[in-house]
């Protein structure tokens, strides 16, 4: 009788055993049933934050830490540290390939930029305000679009005024001649403006416009201080202009 018990309870606690391991190696299964079925069989990817990911090298313009970081033509990446504004443009930012670890070129706290990737691709599109608006309201438009791509491992940039920027009519070239030519000029905000809509005139085609805005200075008596400034930054973007379209695309 007690030998009949012992095999009784020996049965018992193998069961229960069997019960257990059987329970674990099912509950395992199930786990890496769910993590293959949510991943829909791919290998899972692990995405790892910016900060540790890619970082600019340590520079004189702006931290170390990326605000974005574009991914390019075979996994090659460039990251983006500097400012971000609110309509998620970017100013006083610097360019860096997180491979080289270097500094590919920075834009300073003036300067405005679109930056995003388009076909391998990434562009950064120069933002300025130009009087193209109705009744020559002040309008942002892209001025210049710079292409960043890598070429068999090394970083090629190209750039070129952007060609779809709004241009006036000749209509309304003529009307800014003759304003220029008939009007009284006075040392005021309303003569600089006479300035942009020569530039924008001349940039949209006019030969007369444009020696109208070179002579402007002497024919104002453009005086230093912020009006002078302003037109000679008005004086180097048409040389810009000028010598992106004799050239039409420069390489780097």
């Amino acid at each position: 009788m007690k030998y009949k018990l012992l095999i009784f309870f020996s049965l018992i606690i193998i069961s229960c055993k069997y019960k257990e391991k059987s329970s674990v190696e099912t509950n395992n299964i199930k786990l890496e049933d769910t993590l293959q079925n949510s991943s829909n069989s791919k290998p899972n990817k692990v995405y790892i934050p910016f900060e540790y990911d890619c970082k600019c090298p340590e520079n004189k313009f702006t931290s170390v830490k990326a605000d974005t970081v574009f991914t390019l033509k075979n996994n090659r990446q460039i990251a983006l540290c500097g400012y971000r504004n609110n309509d998620n443009t970017f100013s006083e930012f610097i360019l860096s390939d997180c491979d080289e670890k270097t500094v590919i070129n920075f834009w300073d706290a003036l300067t405005v930029c679109d930056v995003r990737t388009d076909n391998d691709k990434l562009m950064v599109k120069k933002i300025i305000q130009l009087p193209v608006g109705k009744q020559k309201a002040f309008e942002p438009i892209v001025w210049t679009i710079e292409k960043l791509y890598f070429d068999e491992g090394e970083i090629k940039r190209s750039l070129i005024i952007n060609p779809e920027f709004p241009k006036y009519t000749t209509q309304e070239t003529d009307l800014i001649i003759k304003e220029y030519e008939t009007q009284k000029l006075e040392q005021n905000e309303n003569y600089i403006k006479l300035a942009y809509y020569l530039f924008t005139a001349a940039i949209s085609g006019s030969e007369t416009a444009k020696q109208y805005f070179y002579e402007f200075p002497q024919k104002v008596k453009l005086p230093d201080g912020a009006y002078s400034e302003e037109y000679n930054d008005l004086k180097n973007r048409m040389q810009e202009f000028e010598n992106l379209e004799s050239a039409k695309t420069k390489q780097y």
